[in-house]
Order: structure tokens, then C-alpha cells, then sequence
């Protein structure tokens, strides 16, 4: 499961959060940035993309049109809980 590498449920949820305040999607580049800034690390932003790999993996986003955003189903999903 994804919980063995830099994705962990936390980093997960805060990429959630950020998809859903941007509902069109966000370029992976964006959300790099955004969550990983390249300022603050030293290398790629293997952390950023192991949580996109997660979010995809889980269904819980999807990318359309090169954009990444919460899966279609993502808000009844989390309604019936």
C-alpha cells in the first residue's frame, strides 16, 4: 500500500484539500509547486508526485486534459460515509 513511502494519509489529505478548492483541475506542475515548492527542496518533488500517484491509484482523482482534480465521484463517495 502507498502508506510505506512519502505518501502518507496526511500528505494525501492536504492534496485533496487543494483539489477541491480548484475544481477545473490543477497542472501537476501546479500542485508540485504548491505542495512541494521549489524553493524548499533539493531535488524532484518525488513526495508531490508519489501523492498524485496515490490519489490516482485510490480513485480519489483522476487527470483529465493534462489536469489533475478530484475524482468524479470523490463528493458522493465521501457523503455516504
Amino acid at each position: 500500500m502507498f502508506t510505506d513511502g512519502p505518501a502518507t494519509p496526511l500528505r494525501l489529505e492536504i492534496l485533496l484539500d487543494c483539489l477541491r478548492e480548484y475544481r477545473d483541475g490543477l497542472p501537476r506542475e501546479t500542485i508540485y509547486e504548491i505542495l512541494q515548492p521549489s524553493t524548499l527542496r533539493e531535488s524532484e518533488p518525488t513526495v508531490s508526485k508519489q501523492n498524485i500517484l496515490a490519489a490516482l491509484a485510490l480513485n480519489l482523482a483522476q487527470e483529465e486534459e493534462g489536469k489533475i482534480k478530484l475524482a468524479s465521484n470523490f463528493e458522493a463517495r465521501k457523503r455516504t460515509k
